[in-house]
């Protein structure tokens, strides 16, 4: 049986545009005697991307080049990738999506075997203009991004830039600071940081939230992805932040915001620069 007989129409429409960057869902692949027809049918594409930069990036750009050169429709859902496979491991045969974007840790700490479909590499045009790094060696999507973890900054809030991640403790910053929480890529990584910080480790990350009791006075809230830390350094809630350069960038491009970004060059090593490919966003 060949990937072309286990595809269906939705899923075909969408490789062109969509699978080089992402991943095709097994069951919408599969003419299984479980597999129930959903909102999904007839071209429609349900795809999930990241919020912030990367869904302003999906809606203007290629969204609308899928649409022009398929005739397809697309539904986008910004999503987290730790809900993404949540929601797909509950429902494997009949799942919400037809293409999804993970960050590369929940993609690989999930039944991929039994959720997701290998990339058909033979409908990608351009596949041989991708880096061979950034070619998946097990035959999954390519990773579509090399993410950068600093601290932004708004410098008409912040007089003296931070040069290190412990400067989000200091006092002159109480109330003005935020981190995106756990059930995202972002949080979860700053978490092991800053467990390396107090003497914690991947595996021992209980020093990060002993420090995160310390810093609640300086924390504003935290925010459930990028997208709403963005906002909320455009309405000015907040000072400071961990964030991806990507993001930092999308607010003074698009709001005219004066972000400014510091890369904590000693928090970066290579090897943590490589988990965040995929990485995404």
């Amino acid at each position: 049986m060949t990937y072309w007989n286990r595809m269906t129409r939705r899923a075909v429409l969408g490789a062109g545009f969509f699978a080089g960057t992402s991943l095709l869902l097994k069951a919408c692949g599969q003419n299984s005697p479980n597999r129930t027809t959903t909102q999904t049918s007839d071209g429609n594409l349900i795809a999930t991307c990241f919020a912030g930069s990367w869904e302003q990036f999906h809606r203007e750009v290629l969204v609308p080049a899928f649409v022009q050169a398929t005739g397809g429709n697309v539904t986008l859902v910004p999503m987290v990738s730790l809900e993404q496979v949540a929601q797909l491991t509950a429902s494997p045969q009949n799942p919400p999506f037809d293409v999804v974007l993970l960050d590369e840790g929940p993609f690989n700490a999930s039944a991929k075997e039994q959720l997701f479909e290998p990339l058909p590499v033979d409908l990608v045009e351009n596949y041989g203009q991708v880096l061979s790094e950034l070619q998946n060696p097990e035959g999954w999507g390519p990773t579509t991004g090399v993410q950068v973890m600093g601290i932004a900054y708004n410098p008409t809030l912040v007089s003296t830039p931070p040069t290190s991640w412990q400067d989000l403790w200091a006092s002159q910053y109480r109330g003005r600071v935020s981190m995106q929480g756990m059930q995202t890529t972002q949080g979860t990584s700053l978490m092991v940081q800053i467990a390396k910080m107090n003497g914690g480790s991947e595996t021992n990350i209980a020093p990060a939230f002993a420090a995160l009791q310390e810093l609640k006075p300086n924390l504003a809230g935290i925010a459930p992805n990028a997208g709403a830390l963005a906002t909320l350094f455009q309405q000015e809630e907040i000072a400071i932040a961990p964030h991806d350069l990507n993001n930092v960038m999308a607010l003074k491009a698009s709001y005219a915001l004066l972000t400014s970004f510091v890369i904590i060059l000693k928090a970066l090593s290579e090897k943590a620069l490589k988990k965040h490919r995929y990485h995404q966003p």
